[in-house]
């Protein structure tokens, strides 16, 4: 491979004009030279995936210039680049993308064999390459019987296999717990340094700064100069020291995120300090709906509060705004019928999706609840956070299109933005029917456009790179698939231009979707998969 130095000069990226104009990234010069690991860090929204997906060629800039091997990417032809990203460029990122139905081998080999390879040079390369990365023995494994990291080390020999000059990472230890994702960084400076080629990292996971040779700073689309960083003792996230809360106890000072950060920290020390025998508030775990240190408030009896402040511990989203306002009226309607139920019998929810935990400390009091997930990364952020709110939850890794439940098992179930990202939608919800007892309910926040074409048309004269980066969930009517599914919409709320949607919806009494039978499960696990987007 020959030497290869990456080079981007006043780079900026605009989308829309006049009044709808965003500028994503603005005047932004870059250079990495061969055998060296940058890391470009920054927060939400600060334009990241955008110079990421610019230097991989994927989008091309509005003004500036992007040079690789002396070949200027960003005046290239459109249909000169193909060949560019896949004999020049290898991509890693943080769902992995495998194709499900090959093996570890045959998703690493079909990439050279796309370069030109062939069949027999393809395997053998491929084969060399995952016996170097410690995969003799999942050669022809498919991805679904991988684990996390070995899913990760097949991505990176994919992003090697045609001898690229540079690698780009997105998000790469997004899904690794922190042992894996140290490794797997290590091994990818390794090859770095061994073979001279040059990687880009974008990343929140500021334990990759080990590996990196320099690590920059972006922030509202310009590289800025790097603060002096510190870790939240809560959540586990970089912040800037000079823009954190920060709090002093016992002579120590601590950076905090956010206030609920450090009144939650200031709560576990509180009731390490009370003496044997106590109890701490309930509501003093989390900050958001309820749960103010120190007044014994129930989180779970303040969600009809208008002023009170929803957010995630552990994605740090603060949903004061709109967003906050739709969680509330969902929250709202399910306290109301889990009331209603309670008068007969224990309510039983089952939450599809469960994530990082972002609702558990909003489930109605006295029901008994079951959360599943797919990424086991997920469930072990749900159980830390359950564990500090004082949340009995029984989690269970498993896919939303094969639930392992008897039929009728649940009275209530809630979903946000799940069914707008599963691969099947209505095989998952008509799953989800299944389990739920006749006249039970679903409560669900959904993304994409339920019959709003002037909103689509309008999307893509705006920017049609934007679809592209937005995803294919927009083109998907999650009204439509509730519908299909066999669901009586009970209520329906349209938000931000009808993009989201508020749903609460009925299964009808009568015949289940699967005639009573119990769905058999095949042993090998489920065949669907949920996509993880974003951070979290």
């Amino acid at each position: 491979m020959t030497a290869t130095a990456l080079s981007i000069e006043h780079v900026t990226k605009r989308y829309g004009s006049g009044a709808t104009e965003v500028v994503a990234v603005h005047d932004v010069s870059l250079s990495v030279a061969p055998g060296e690991v940058v890391l470009i860090m920054g927060p939400s929204g600060s334009g990241k995936t955008t110079l990421l997906s610019m230097l991989g060629a994927l989008l091309k800039p509005t003004d500036g210039a992007i040079r690789l091997n002396r070949q200027v990417l960003s005046d290239m032809a459109e249909d000169r680049l193909p060949a560019i990203r896949l004999r020049q460029f290898g991509f890693i990122f943080q769902d992995f993308n495998l194709l499900s139905a090959l093996t570890a081998l045959e998703n690493v080999a079909i990439v050279a064999q796309l370069a030109g390879a062939s069949a027999g040079a393809a395997r053998a390369k491929a084969a060399a390459l995952l016996t170097d990365l410690g995969l003799t023995e999942r050669l022809d494994f498919l991805p679904e019987k991988l684990s996390g990291g070995e899913k990760q080390r097949v991505a990176i020999a994919r992003a090697l296999v045609n001898d690229p000059a540079l690698i780009l990472a997105d998000e790469p230890t997004a899904n690794l717990d922190s042992k894996i994702g140290r490794e797997i960084m290590r091994r990818l400076r390794a090859i770095a340094k061994e073979q001279g080629r040059s990687v880009v990292i974008v990343s929140h996971d500021q334990r990759i700064k080990e590996i990196a040779d320099r690590l920059l700073w972006l922030e509202d689309g310009e590289f800025k100069e790097m603060r002096t960083m510190a870790t939240d003792p809560v959540c586990g996230m970089a912040v800037e020291q000079e823009q954190a809360i920060a709090a002093t106890w016992d002579g120590a000072v601590y950076h905090f995120c956010s206030r609920g950060c450090r009144d939650e920290f200031a709560s576990g020390r509180r009731s390490a300090a009370a003496p044997a025998g106590t109890i701490a508030p309930t509501g003093s775990a989390v900050d958001g709906p309820g749960g103010d240190p120190g007044t014994g408030v129930s989180p779970t009896r303040r969600v009809y509060d208008r002023t009170a402040r929803f957010y995630d511990l552990f994605t740090l989203t603060e949903y004061n705004g709109p967003r906050g306002a739709w969680y509330r009226h969902l929250w709202r309607r399910l306290h109301d019928d889990a009331e209603r139920i309670g008068a007969d019998h224990r309510p039983r929810l089952l939450e599809v999706g469960v994530g990082t935990g972002v609702n558990l400390a909003y489930y109605p009091p006295g029901v008994e609840v079951t959360a599943i997930d797919l990424s086991p990364r997920m469930l072990e952020r749900a159980r830390t956070k359950a564990v500090r709110a004082g949340v009995a939850v029984d989690l269970h890794e498993m896919d939303a299109a094969a639930l392992r439940f008897p039929d009728a098992t649940f009275d209530l179930a809630l979903a946000t933005c799940v069914f707008c990202s599963v691969d099947d939608p209505v095989a998952s919800l008509r799953e989800l029917r299944r389990v739920m007892r006749p006249g039970g309910r679903l409560y669900a926040l959904e993304h994409g456009l339920s019959g709003h074409r002037s909103i689509d048309f309008f999307l893509r004269q705006l920017s049609p790179i934007s679809r592209r980066l937005v995803g294919p969930a927009l083109d998907r009517d999650p009204i439509a698939n509730i519908e299909r599914a066999g669901w009586r919409i009970v209520e329906r709320r349209d938000h931000l231009f009808g993009i989201f949607h508020t749903v609460v919806a009925e299964a009808p009494p009568g015949q289940h979707p699967n005639e009573g039978r119990p769905l058999e499960v095949p042993e090998d696990g489920p065949q669907l998969r949920l996509e993880y987007r974003g951070r979290g």
